[in-house]
């Protein structure tokens, strides 16, 4: 049987999702976020009970590494983070598995410094947040829209399930409406307000590890950018749409799960 390039990156990724993700207390651990808040009433209530604690969320290593970056992106240095950021992914096990097969496909990132080059410029090109309007602007990167969140008349980006927790957690966070439907991945679609910026609507897989998110957007950003792209997630079909920096090639914008 003749497998597509697609099909054997759905493989390689449900593999892992399989054997190092599914079965983390985590995913049991978040049936009990408030999956029908706002649906039925305009109270407003935590998305994440008080039961589901800091140590749950960031219970590895890595993702106490991960909650300083997303706590301190905007305080802190970008180049130190985003080198940190690196290390945290080449340490990491997902790395390994990823890299290995695009080694198979393309010779150039066969060098393992030459595929952290074209990981570090996909996610952490600096660029004007406005580069047609206001080219000598605040700068961002796909990294930051992505997983930090941009705010300006409404929140740009923010796609990450731990960002939204430390914001939640912060007091800064009010979720007004999140809709999950698929009882086997914990992906919603969901509205919320930072800082009393309304983020009308947005998607986010919770449950997901940081650098096994990076890797399949990456993934999927080096097959499809600009255009839908659809994996088999341990059987079930998952969209991703990636999109790149319109002046600067192979420079990633945003990256976020259709639903």
């Amino acid at each position: 049987m003749n497998f597509s390039l697609l099909d054997r990156v759905s493989l390689l990724f449900s593999r892992f999702f399989a054997d190092q993700i599914q079965l983390q207390p985590i995913h049991r651990q978040l049936e009990d976020v408030n999956w029908r808040l706002g649906q039925y009433d305009g109270n407003i209530r935590a998305l994440f009970p008080p039961r589901i604690t800091s140590d749950m969320v960031f219970s590895s290593s890595v993702d106490v590494l991960v909650r300083d970056i997303l706590t301190n992106w905007e305080t802190a240095e970008h180049s130190r983070l985003s080198s940190r950021l690196l290390q945290i992914l080449r340490a990491a096990p997902v790395f390994k598995v990823v890299h290995n097969f695009l080694a198979s496909v393309d010779e150039i990132i066969a060098n393992v410094e030459n595929f952290i080059d074209c990981l570090s410029h996909v996610w952490f090109t600096q660029t004007a947040a406005d580069l047609l309007q206001y080219p000598r602007g605040p700068k961002t990167c796909g990294f930051q829209h992505v997983f930090i969140g941009e705010r300006k008349r409404t929140v740009k980006g923010l796609h990450s399930w731990q960002r939204l927790f430390i914001l939640e957690r912060q007091g800064h966070l009010i979720t007004r409406r999140i809709i999950k439907r698929s009882p086997d991945f914990h992906l919603a679609a969901l509205s919320f307000e930072w800082d009393e910026t309304p983020k009308p609507y947005g998607t986010i897989f919770f449950g997901l590890p940081m650098d096994f998110e990076m890797m399949l957007f990456f993934v999927a950003f080096m097959m499809t950018k600009n255009q839908p792209i659809t994996f088999m997630l341990v059987g079930r079909p998952v969209t991703i749409e990636t999109y790149d920096l319109a002046l600067i090639e192979n420079a990633m914008s945003t990256a976020f799960f259709k639903y």
